[in-house]
């Protein structure tokens, strides 16, 4: 089924729309909230670091270039968000990983992110926003499979 709007909205554009706003209300109440002033671009060691992880696999993971994640990675351990030790299994590679500051950080984050979703559930209706969820994780489910 194609999208029959005539204005140029597509599922792309429109869940990115969605992640933009989440990625902006986040930093906004962050920077509130006294945490350091990091835009979206750092979402994607959040959200690919899980307890550790290499600045090769976070790239691969987000998307994006190895230079681009070290640098984000640097930034990060200069504000005491993340820290690298080396890898047990390559001695030339390190793995970086969140602090506690990193942790507090990110939880903060989901935080902000809990209660955005609690205002589009209240906007559009509770009902619309869990079945939205659920065909988006349904969708997604879809899309990894088909990966493999």
């Amino acid at each position: 089924m194609a999208n029959t709007k005539d204005n140029n909205e597509h599922i792309g554009r429109l869940v990115r729309n969605i992640y933009i706003a989440v990625l902006d209300e986040s930093h906004k109440v962050l920077s509130q909230e006294g945490y350091p002033d990091l835009d979206g671009s750092y979402s994607i060691v959040f959200q690919h670091i899980s307890d550790g992880a290499r600045a090769t696999d976070i790239a691969a993971k987000g998307r994006t270039s190895k230079q681009n994640v070290k640098y984000l990675l640097e930034v990060l351990e200069e504000k005491g968000l993340v820290r690298r030790k080396q890898d047990a299994t390559d001695g030339r590679a390190w793995i970086f990983e969140l602090t506690s500051k990193g942790h507090d950080y990110r939880n903060a984050g989901l935080k902000v992110i809990a209660e955005l979703e609690k205002k589009w559930a209240d906007a559009i209706g509770e009902k619309k926003y869990v079945q939205l969820i659920n065909n988006l994780e349904e969708l997604n489910t879809y899309i990894q499979r088909a990966k493999t």
